[in-house]
C-alpha cells in the first residue's frame, strides 16, 4: 500500500468466517489496495447468542426508523 493513496480509491475487505462453538466465533480477514497490497491483516471475536422474539421486534423496529430517516435525507 502506498502511502500517498488517498481516501477516494478503493479498499478491498475479504472476510473469512473461522469456527463457531460454544456461543462464540472468529472472523479473519485482509485489507487490501488496488493492486492487492496488503494493508492489514484483521481477527476479530464475537459473542453469539439466540435473541428473544421481543429482542428481534425491538432490532426491527430500529432497522426501520434508520431506514426512514436515511430516506428522507
Amino acid at each position: 500500500m502506498e502511502p500517498h493513496d488517498g481516501p477516494c480509491d478503493w479498499l478491498l475487505l475479504d472476510l473469512a468466517p473461522g469456527a463457531a462453538a460454544g456461543g462464540l466465533g472468529v472472523y479473519t480477514g485482509t485489507i487490501r489496495d488496488r493492486d492487492g497490497g496488503l494493508g492489514a491483516f484483521l481477527a476479530q471475536e464475537m459473542l453469539l447468542r439466540q435473541l428473544s422474539p421481543q429482542e428481534v421486534e425491538q432490532f426491527a423496529a430500529m432497522v426501520e426508523m434508520r431506514q426512514r430517516r436515511e430516506s428522507c435525507a
